[in-house]
Order: structure tokens, then sequence, then C-alpha cells
């Protein structure tokens, strides 16, 4: 949701080589598509970040990453890495106010990831060199986080071998060159899907579902001592996996995750904080068709902390219902005010009916 009265959609098929098609749906119903260039490439990630009346998207394509934004929605820019000693593997785009991500790109060693910060404007500098040591696994890249003030994480999925079992979510602290690695959970069957965000109190959020679909798990981290994190289910019942994943956005302190539920398609949130995990709560009792993809996000306002959840079902019907602050509570209490409404009809139909 853009504004007050816009709505911006990325469509196209899921694989990186696919091409990707920009439409802006105007007040009055009216589609503005942009059809972005594509370009072969091995290297995936891509975001719609939206802050109130501007938007911005970046894809990995090609040897670097493609740009486009509200300010220039008609010529995307095109950043070129420019060094066949390396091959872009992973855009991890930032989701704060911050228009870049992180690139990673593998040496030919093919061990070695180097880690790059791209913007529009071009390639800002290196944060550093690992040796992964493995591979890869998910269905999402992972994720970049910009902290306060010279940081930044960057959460994978990784695991020792081609095999997705015992793949573990990793955290990089990247400051001034050097890299504090920390390997914050495991799973037996690996992990599918990842997301994370930063709250207004700089503590580091993540969620993550494992590949048999367990569950949804919360990790809260310090980024100063990401050696302790504090780890929560936000639910055990069965989400779809891995294709629309998982989404989270910070709401102020706390943070609101959202996925569909494999049993009944039901969309979901949960709302909660380092201490605190308020009940899993339906946005939506069934999605239709297959595929569904799910996405969340704040309230035209660029201040406000009311949620918009968005869905498709029926083959690509878009649907979205807003939130008011609490989110959680707002779905509770309206659950309450229909099962009271339903009682009621029930007593008066009830009683019409007696002789």
């Amino acid at each position: 949701m853009v504004g007050e009265n816009e709505l911006i959609l990325v469509s196209g098929k899921p694989d990186s080589w696919q091409p990707r098609t920009i439409v802006r749906i105007d007040a009055d119903g009216n589609e503005h598509p942009l059809v972005l260039p594509t370009q072969d490439t091995a290297c995936v990630g891509e975001a719609l970040i939206v802050r109130g009346a501007r938007w911005r998207y970046s894809r990995c394509s090609g040897n670097g990453v493609q740009f486009v934004s509200s300010d220039a929605p008609g010529s995307p820019s095109f950043v070129v890495t420019n060094d066949p000693a390396l091959y872009p593997t992973d855009w991890l785009p930032f989701e704060q106010d911050d228009p870049g991500g992180v690139l990673l790109s593998m040496e030919k060693d093919e061990r070695t990831m180097v880690a790059r910060v791209v913007t529009p404007s071009g390639i800002q500098g290196t944060l550093g060199r690992f040796d992964r040591g493995s591979t890869l696994g998910g269905a999402e890249g992972g994720q970049a986080v910009r902290l306060v003030p010279d940081a930044v994480a960057l959460i994978t999925i990784e695991t020792g071998s081609s095999d997705t079992v015992q793949s573990s979510i990793v955290l990089r602290i990247m400051r001034n060159g050097e890299i504090a690695t920390s390997r914050l959970a495991f799973h037996a069957s690996g992990w599918a899907s990842v997301a994370a965000a930063i709250g207004t109190n700089q503590q580091l959020a993540i969620v993550a579902t494992p590949f048999n679909q367990s569950a949804v798990l919360a990790i809260m981290v310090d980024p100063e001592h990401p050696e302790h994190p504090a780890t929560r289910p936000l639910t055990t019942e069965a989400v779809v996996a891995p294709s629309p994943g998982l989404r989270l956005i910070a709401n102020g302190d706390r943070f609101v995750a959202s996925w569909i539920r494999s049993r009944d398609g039901a969309v979901q949130i949960a709302e909660f904080e380092r201490r605190l995990v308020l009940p899993a709560v339906t946005v939506a009792d069934h999605v239709a068709g297959s595929g569904p993809a799910i996405s969340l996000g704040h309230a035209p306002d660029e201040d406000s902390r009311d949620v918009t959840v968005f869905w498709t079902e029926d083959g690509g019907n878009v649907m979205m219902r807003g939130l008011p602050d609490p989110p959680t509570g707002s779905l509770i209490a309206s659950t309450l005010l229909r099962a009271f409404s339903d009682w009621a009809h029930s007593r008066a139909r009830s009683a019409q009916a007696r002789p």
C-alpha cells in the first residue's frame, strides 16, 4: 500500500531467471505496468519496500543488482559488480530506510564469500570475507539488517552439505572489517524459511520454520551479546512452506510475524517481544487456490503502527486486511464481538420460535 490510494505489486514466477513486472494500481483502479529487463543469473534475492508514499524494488540480476524506485519509476538502474573473480550468489536488501543491501559473492575457490554493500549509486564497500565451508540452504537466501551505528547483521540458513538435514540459522555481525559468527538454532529437518527485523530498542528478531513445517520459532538476539539468544515457539501447527515463506516486521519494540497454516489455509499473525509471545490469531479463515503468497506491512502513514496483511488466492487475486494497533488485541476483540453477536441472534431466534 503506497500513500492513501495506491497499490504496488510485483508479479512473476519465483525462479531467479524469470521476468518481473512492477504494477502500480492508482486510486481509480487503473494498472500501470513496468516490465523489468531480465538477465540470466544464478544469484537470488529481491524485495519490494514501501515507506509511506515512497517505494523501492531491488533484485539480483546477471552479475549485479537491479534497482527501481518511485523517484525514478520508469528507468531501472543496474549496478554491475565488474569483478570476474567473483560470482554473485545472494542479494539481501535492507528493509529499513536504507536504499541498499548486501550482495554476497563467491570467490573461485567456491568457499570464500565476500559481503559488499550495494546501493543504486554503486558498490559502497566490502564488509568482509568469510569461509562459508558449507552451502546455503532454504527457500530464501536470508536477510541483511543494518545495525547502529556502523554494523550489519547477516542472517542465513547454512548446512554442511547439499542435504538440508541439520541446517542451522547463522548470524554474522560485521563491523569495521571484523566478523562475529553465531549459530543460533538447529533443526533435524533443516530450515526452510527465515526472516529478520530490528526493533526500536535495537533488539534483533528472527523467525524461522523448518522443512517439515512443524512450527514457527522466534529467536530474539541482542546484537551486542548474540551468544545468548532467546527462542520461543509462535505456533506448533504446520505452516505453508517454503513457497510463501514467513514475513516479519517491527512494530515499535514488538514484532509481528505472518504465515499461512497448512491444514486449513488460514492466514495468521503472531505478536511477540523478548519476554512475551501473544497467541497466534487468524486474519482470514481460508486461502483458496494453489501457491498462495503472503506479505505484511504498516499502514500508509510512515509513523503508523497499524498493520496491513496482504495475501493471494484464487490464482493471484490480492486480498488485504488492515488491523489497528495492537493487531492481536483487535483481532481477538473482533472474534469475541462476532461470537457474542452470533449468540445474541441465536437467542433472539429461539425466543421468537417459542409458542
